[in-house]
């Protein structure tokens, strides 16, 4: 697979979605909503341990493949992706259901 959607199934798997809702990857100030305080990281350890299955796994797979290997550049994807998928959770939990109450986990 490719490595976000490694990185974004073995993130699934780390963390429910009560863990993600209302956090960041960074737990920085986004630069979009620079006067909104800066939301939580997510466990920091746990996501982490994420990243570097993610990388070791494709790097393993390259070295079998005899393909190049920039784990910079697959990190960036990978972070990329979780940002992403971050956001996607808090707007689903966010909205209302069908009878108007706010989905739970």
């Amino acid at each position: 697979p490719s490595p976000a959607i490694l990185g974004r199934n073995i993130f699934r798997l780390a963390f429910k979605d009560s863990e993600i809702v209302g956090k960041s990857l960074t737990g920085r100030v986004c630069n979009a909503n620079k006067d909104l305080p800066a939301k939580p990281r997510v466990d920091s350890v746990k996501l982490d341990a994420v990243i570097n299955y993610c990388l070791t796994t494709l790097g393993e797979s390259s070295k079998r493949s005899g393909l190049k290997f920039d784990s910079g550049a697959i990190r960036f994807k990978i972070t990329k992706s979780l940002g992403e998928y971050i956001r996607e959770i808090s707007r689903k939990q966010n909205q209302p259901s069908e009878n108007g109450a706010v989905d739970a986990d």
